[in-house]
């Protein structure tokens, strides 16, 4: 009986890690129609005969509300690592404002990205990634406690995207 408990509360935030990772994915395809392709929300918009702005609005509120909550539960998860002394109380704001800074920089990252081969974006990720690793190193802060930048494959326009792994999640061990 005592082992269905953490099971379970296991699979209650793998459910809700996936659930923000697609709707990130979701959300992100309704923005993206810089390729001249049609973006999810003018899709819809266009098959029921909606605004393309008004669902276009409903996108982004929906990635600013995922945002919100993606950023509590991290600050819940790193207020966490700090009362049970695994990070200081510094450290935790230095990773909160290298997330913002992450997030503020995503939309010129992938801009820039657009004109890249894909052996060049996977070089400049990798460059990205060992940015990160460092920054982290300097700082005195493990690894597990930074969301993994990685690359998902798709068979669209966007064959590679950037989103945080969720199946990195810190243990809060060290």
């Amino acid at each position: 009986m005592n082992l269905k408990k953490p099971l379970l509360i296991a699979g209650a935030a793998t459910a809700v890690g996936l659930a923000g990772i697609v709707g990130m994915g979701v959300a992100s395809a309704a923005t993206d129609s810089a390729s001249g392709i049609p973006t999810l929300a003018e899709k819809i918009a266009t098959k029921f005969n909606l605004n393309k702005d008004e669902v276009q609005a409903v996108f982004d509120e929906e990635k600013v509300a995922r945002h919100a909550e993606m950023q509590k539960h991290m600050e819940e998860r790193l207020s966490q690592a700090v009362t049970d002394g695994k990070l200081t109380a510094e450290q935790k704001d230095k990773i909160l404002a290298k997330l913002q800074e992450l997030h503020a920089n995503r939309e010129s990252e992938r801009a820039s990205m657009q004109d890249m081969t894909a052996e060049e974006r996977k070089k400049h990720m990798q460059s990205k990634h060992a940015e990160l690793r460092q920054w982290a190193e300097d700082n005195g802060i493990n690894e597990k406690y930074l969301p993994i930048v990685k690359m998902r494959h798709h068979h669209g326009p966007m064959s590679k995207e950037m989103f945080i792994h969720k199946s990195t999640e810190p243990t809060y061990e060290q």
